[in-house]
């Protein structure tokens, strides 16, 4: 559909499926990319480039994470002497940023910078958008902690700009979800554990306004990783053996089953229908390439 010679990567559709945006691997800035075969836009242009990207729920704006805006004083020092690290200077922020889609369709420049002294991060996605794309819940670090540098979760309320922590357990939280009703929020914990322990995560579940999170996933023998949360129930895929499927989670019994998908695929990929109902992943195996599979639920 698209005749660019740019390659694209972390391609996602629009909310309204008109067309799709994905990261160009020349400049590393978000492309709109028209299904009629038309030249693909340029919709960012951030000094950094973009590391990941998603639609609010309305399909009006973008929301990605690229590194804060570099001080005059470390350009000119990188232009005078070259790029190099010194140790114990703090680095530079990786923030969330928002644009307008239609306002950047006609002027790329056009960047909100959201967050400031936390350092966005996460293992699958940092971020997510509020089902009525009021507020955006991520993972990162405060540039003010001073011991256990790993991610906590907030909140970010897009009208005033107010951000609130959420989660501030000891350890790494991230990749938060919403709920499809907007009134809690899903996401990878340690749990608190401290030293080798740390290393077995749990998906956790919080109360959109903050509160005590708790496991829901402590049942299951493995390491889930969140694919979604959504009406059918809470998604993600574990490793067995040598092999990966896909679990459905119910949130209230804690109870886990597997989705019936062919034995021995390492599943990839996973993308879901708006209704819920539907998938689709990638998959090869230990006999076969990569292949396409489509799985109604």
């Amino acid at each position: 559909i698209s005749k660019s010679e740019d390659d694209y990567y972390g391609i996602k559709w629009s909310p309204d499926g008109k067309w799709l945006t994905g990261i160009s691997a020349k400049s590393n800035q978000i492309f709109s990319i028209p299904l009629n075969g038309a030249a693909p836009a340029q919709l960012t242009k951030v000094a950094s480039g973009v590391g990941y990207f998603a639609w609010s729920p309305d399909g009006k704006r973008l929301a990605f994470t690229s590194p804060e805006n570099e001080p005059k004083s470390l350009t000119n020092r990188k232009a005078q002497s070259g790029n190099f690290t010194i140790v114990g200077e703090m680095p530079a922020l990786n923030c969330l940023w928002t644009v307008e889609v239609d306002q950047a369709s006609m002027n790329p420049t056009a960047a909100v910078q959201r967050t400031r002294d936390i350092s966005v991060s996460g293992f699958m996605a940092p971020f997510s958008w509020s089902p009525d794309g009021s507020k955006i819940a991520f993972s990162g670090v405060s540039n003010t902690k001073k011991t256990d540098l790993t991610p906590d979760i907030y909140s970010l309320t897009l009208a005033d700009g107010s951000i609130k922590q959420l989660v501030s357990l000891h350890g790494r939280d991230r990749d938060p979800q919403w709920s499809s009703d907007g009134e809690q929020i899903i996401f990878t914990s340690d749990m608190g554990r401290k030293g080798l322990e740390a290393y077995n995560y749990e998906l956790a579940i919080v109360d959109a306004s903050g509160g005590a999170p708790y496991s829901v996933s402590a049942k299951f023998d493995g390491h889930p990783r969140l694919i979604e949360w959504n009406k059918v129930g809470i998604y993600f895929w574990a490793r067995e053996k040598t092999a990966c499927h896909i679990f459905r989670l119910d949130p209230v019994s804690r109870e886990t089953t597997r989705v019936p998908t062919p034995e021995g695929l390492y599943g990839g990929g996973f993308s879901f229908s708006i209704d819920g109902k539907k998938m689709a992943f990638t998959g090869p195996s230990a006999t076969s390439v990569g292949e396409l599979y489509f799985f109604d639920l």
